[in-house]
């Protein structure tokens, strides 16, 4: 259904601000910062708010605020967002200014304490003179390695002895305790000395090990009993297939045997009769991952998401975590870890400062739109979406319901069928001037199809597709007809060939209701009364009662294609739209965009009515979202936009959507509706907060975002990979796949693909610098980088459109990070911005916060940006 306005743009102008003096805006006095100080600890990070003040200590919203540090090599702070993330140690002042006034606090950064010390092995065996290299790893809380000093000692030297490296070597018989300290925190091994010879690890054949594997270790002492040899690798056990006393033929387990770790040097030990020898080697336990800039990578098999390692060539990375789950209740939890390989020596890669979220170049703002358009339309409208949406579903189980049994009873019944229509079809409605009584269902009622309100209403227009009739009793009765005339015209001549051209035909069901070929359109000043919908259409009009089992439930069927409004109430001149104060100018402004809406729904329900096996209408977000890309089609003919176009904001040619918020402004015509808006505005509802929105549907009482999204969704699924006329087709035309299965058979894609490349393309579409390497990561019919950045400059005075571009990934810098994410929802996607300098190779691990196997539904996309 239709998303629809309440609040009149006059009041909002009225409360739009004033000076100190009543004739200017009110000046900033102070800057509040939400905290007197911050301790962090080096890669942690903290979010600060700021508040801007008049003199009287009262908050005003709408003010910039904009951060610094002193000292940005020890703590960094995103100048937009006070973000502030610690570098290393010491201490800087975060100032946030605002209007020539500002504050600041104090931040400390402390090095990153030692938690644990982990060593390589619990127990070790050794012959005299036999010697052990040992490992240990100071950790962080979070399991991340430390660089830290070590320091090494035994507890008795006359049995074992331990350098300041870690290698232990037998002296006599017995037992002694070696303990590795770092920081307070140690750990340690018990190490036992056998008088007799034991094995030897001289060699092994690869010089790196690999999961999976296969190795020859050489050395002495082995057993020529391959079961008498224990070998194992980071003290995972590896299966032994064949020995003599000097060579072991060995097998590693797979890679889910080990800890998702970095390449580093794992420690190979073989046990022979209680004694061992070790070695260390290095391992690769990731899958590599290699990429140029441009390149990206899809990670869609659930068994290689959660470990993967990035080559050592530096640059950039956006990392995103998709979740392929369809039901838009479900989210998922996961965290994305990272560490750098402890055992490669490649080149230090430049450090890389730039960050997804570049800002465009924005156009001018200008006066005109406050006085126009005021956030208070787009308030009504995410508040009135998620009605709409329970509305469809209504509509949707109304379908299986009902369909099964009309379609067997008109098979058996068809002469009861034809002789109601032939009733239907004498009613006065096809002569201008023609009255007749039309019944207005009660969509807010439980069953609208049996709750209605009868009204009397008047032809206004008759042409080739559409029937206008006006409610004799509307505020402006016998005074709209040019206006009418102007809509039913353009209906005929453009709306009505977009829609059949690009989604099917809305008359299609016509034999079996009124058989004229046409679409009623009623405007009454009862669906005004209805509250926050400009129009709507219900499939209970294609329901004969007659050819059903409870003719008293279908009570409010006008049994005809037919789509309702709202009526101008206000002979006012400007573009006033408030349901209950509404020009004709405001009314003709809102209304068109929603014709086209609602009869695109309207030829969902013909279409799949009249299926002799359609069994389901269509989901809901799906269904919104590409009765959107109707009223996208119908804005193409009036802006010039094409397909593929790529276009911005339009402040200079006019083919975006700077005019549609100033109508009648200098370069932009008079007669301009709001259709591509709503479009923008609920995409970035959804971009502000990503990771618990979703395109499959509402979250929360007043989202809305879902209609943005699912219709950007479509477009880039259609610039990618068909035509607007034949995906969208398609898409009505099958009878029993929805949602996500009826796409993916539609491109021939899996879901996760699809969801893959578009949240990659989501976030890259127009990044200055960045030349994709395929062109799905992009969406070439519009820039939505150059469209953000003008709202957010047309709008700067209000709280609405707050930063440009919406999608704020997470910096990450290479190393070690743990990232938690607690909510992602189903059909959504998290992105991390992942740069800096290597050291070495990067892992990226998508676990658990407690180190288990990622969620099940999660899947992974990486592009090289730099």
């Amino acid at each position: 259904m239709r998303k629809s306005l309440v609040l009149s743009f006059a009041m909002l102008a009225a409360c739009s601000g004033g000076g100190d003096d009543g004739n200017g805006p009110t000046r900033v006095a102070t800057v509040a910062i939400s905290q007197g100080s911050a301790s962090l600890l080096v890669g942690d990070s903290v979010q600060l708010a700021a508040t801007a003040k008049d003199g009287s200590g009262a908050s005003l919203s709408g003010r910039s605020i904009a951060w610094t540090s002193s000292n940005a090599g020890i703590a960094s702070v995103n100048a937009t967002t006070g973000w502030v993330r610690g570098i290393a140690s010491g201490a800087a002042a975060i100032t946030a200014a605002s209007e020539g006034k500002s504050a600041e606090i104090q931040v400390a950064i402390s090095p990153v304490p030692v938690a644990a010390v982990e060593l390589s092995t619990a127990t070790l065996s050794l012959t005299v003179a036999g010697s052990a290299q040992l490992t240990a790893t100071p950790k962080d809380a979070r399991g991340n390695a430390l660089a830290r000093e070590i320091t090494w000692a035994t507890s008795d030297e006359s049995k074992v002895r331990v350098n300041g490296n870690g290698l232990v070597t037998g002296v006599s018989a017995g037992s002694a305790t070696v303990t590795a300290t770092s920081e307070s925190r140690s750990a340690q091994t018990q190490v036992t000395v056998g008088a007799v010879n034991g094995p030897v690890i001289a060699s092994l054949s690869a010089a790196l090990l690999r999961p999976g594997s296969s190795v020859t270790i050489t050395g002495s002492n082995f057993d020529a009993s391959a079961a008498a040899n224990l070998v194992t690798i980071d003290g995972v056990s590896a299966a032994v297939n064949s020995a003599t006393p000097t060579q072991l033929l060995v097998t590693l387990p797979p890679a889910g045997s080990f800890a998702c770790e970095p390449t580093h040097n794992a420690t190979v030990s073989v046990t022979v009769n209680g004694a061992a020898g070790t070695r260390q080697q290095p391992l690769q336990v990731a899958t590599q991952r290699a990429l140029v800039a441009g390149q990206s990578l899809m990670l869609l098999d659930p068994t290689e998401v959660r470990c993967n390692e990035l080559s050592q060539t530096g640059g950039r990375y956006l990392v995103s975590v998709f979740n392929t789950n369809t039901s838009v209740s479900s989210s998922a939890t996961f965290q994305l870890r990272g560490a750098g390989a402890t055992v490669l020596n490649a080149a230090v890669a430049p450090n890389v400062t730039s960050t997804v979220s570049a800002q465009m170049t924005a156009p001018q703002s200008s006066s005109s739109v406050a006085a126009l358009f005021m956030g208070a339309e787009l308030q009504a409208s995410r508040q009135e979406a998620l009605a709409h949406r329970d509305r469809l579903e209504r509509e949707r189980a109304l379908f299986r319901a009902a369909a099964p049994s009309l379609r067997a009873r008109r098979a058996a019944s068809s002469s009861v069928s034809l002789q109601r229509v032939g009733a239907r079809a004498s009613l006065n409605v096809g002569t201008v001037g023609d009255t007749t009584s039309i019944k207005i269902p009660n969509i807010n009622a439980s069953n609208h199809c049996s709750n209605f309100t009868q009204i009397r209403a008047r032809t206004v227009y008759s042409g080739a597709r559409a029937i206008i009739l006006e409610d004799v009793a509307a505020p402006l009765a016998g005074t709209m007809d040019s206006y009418f005339q102007q809509i039913g015209q353009e209906f005929d001549n453009v709306m009505f060939p977009i829609i059949t051209a690009n989604f099917g035909n809305p008359l299609a069901y016509d034999a079996q209701t009124d058989r004229n070929g046409k679409i009623l359109m009623l405007f009454s000043k009862q669906v005004n009364d209805i509250g926050r919908v400009v129009g709507f259409v219900t499939a209970c009009d294609l329901i004969d009662p007659a050819l059903t089992s409870n003719p008293a439930s279908y009570t409010s069927s006008n049994l005809a294609e037919i789509f309702y409004a709202v009526a101008p109430t206000s002979t006012a001149t400007g573009y006033t739209s408030s349901l209950q104060n509404m020009t004709r100018d405001g009314w003709r402004r809102l209304v068109r965009g929603t014709v086209i809406h609602e009869v695109k729904h309207l030829t969902t329900f013909a279409e799949r009515f009249q299926s002799p096996t359609a069994d389901v209408l269509e989901e809901s977000w799906l269904e919104e979202g590409t009765a959107m890309h109707a009223e996208e089609l119908y804005s193409r003919t009036i802006t010039g936009a094409t397909f593929k176009g790529n276009t911005g904001y339009g402040a200079a040619a006019a083919t975006g959507i700077y005019c549609e918020i100033r109508p009648g402004s200098a370069s932009c015509p008079a007669d301009r509706p709001k259709v591509m808006f709503d479009h923008f505005a609920w995409l970035y509802d959804y971009l502000s907060s990503n990771e618990t929105l979703s395109m499959l549907g509402g979250v929360g009482s007043s989202d809305g975002s879902f209609y943005g999204t699912s219709w950007a969704f479509v477009r880039w699924i259609i610039d990618q990979y068909s035509s607007d006329a034949v995906f969208l087709k398609s898409l009505i035309a099958e009878p029993h796949l929805t949602g996500v299965s009826n796409i993916a058979a539609r491109t021939g894609r899996t879901y996760g693909e699809l969801l893959g490349d578009f949240s990659l393309a989501l976030a890259l579409d127009d990044l200055p610098g960045f030349t994709p390497s395929r062109p799905q990561l992009a969406i070439p019919s519009w820039n939505m980088r150059e469209i953000f950045a003008g709202l957010t400059a047309d709008f700067a005075s209000q709280s609405i459109f707050v930063r440009s571009p919406p999608l704020q990934a997470r910096a990450l810098a290479f190393g070690g990070f743990a990232s938690d994410v607690a909510t992602l929802r189903a059909g959504s996607a998290a992105y991390f911005d992942v740069a800096g300098s290597q050291a070495g190779k990067q892992l990226i691990e998508v676990r658990t916060a407690g180190g288990g196997d990622p969620p099940s539904s999660l899947r992974v996309a990486v592009v090289r940006i730099q």
